[in-house]
């Protein structure tokens, strides 16, 4: 994504990202559930639990990544996260493996794009993060 967001709510974000073409289409498409128009992952009801679990823990695992990458980015990864990380299966295999040092500051720019319980989810991750410094 190139350039200054036009606002720095994350819904206006995304709105600047489908209007440059910047944004894939799953939270752009009306075929399917998205993170802007549900309160589960796509597909999730479909999927075997491992693989649901695998799955999500991959979309956090992304998330998470692109949030420490900047603050744009983690405007854009916070419906990603909250569409997963609403899971208690997610959160606990986040809070084994994904709870380095180097994951506080992308759990906090996390939280400060999500909604309850995802954002106390993130920040409890965070402080996670922080005991293990």
């Amino acid at each position: 994504m190139s350039g200054t967001p036009k606002s720095s709510a994350w819904a206006g974000v995304l709105g600047d990202a489908v209007e440059a073409g910047e944004l894939d289409w799953p939270l752009t498409a009306v075929a399917c559930l998205t993170a802007l128009s549900s309160d589960h992952a796509p597909y999730t009801w479909s999927a075997p639990a491992g693989e649901l679990s695998n799955a999500a823990y991959e979309v956090c695992a992304a998330s998470l990544q692109a949030a420490g990458s900047s603050a744009r980015a983690a405007v854009v990864a916070g419906p990603y996260v909250a569409a997963v990380l609403v899971n208690s299966q997610v959160h606990a295999a986040a809070r084994e493996r994904l709870t380095g040092v180097e994951h506080a500051a992308g759990w906090e720019a996390l939280a400060d794009n999500t909604h309850e319980p995802v954002r106390s989810r993130c920040l409890d991750l965070a402080a996670r993060c922080r005991l293990a410094a």
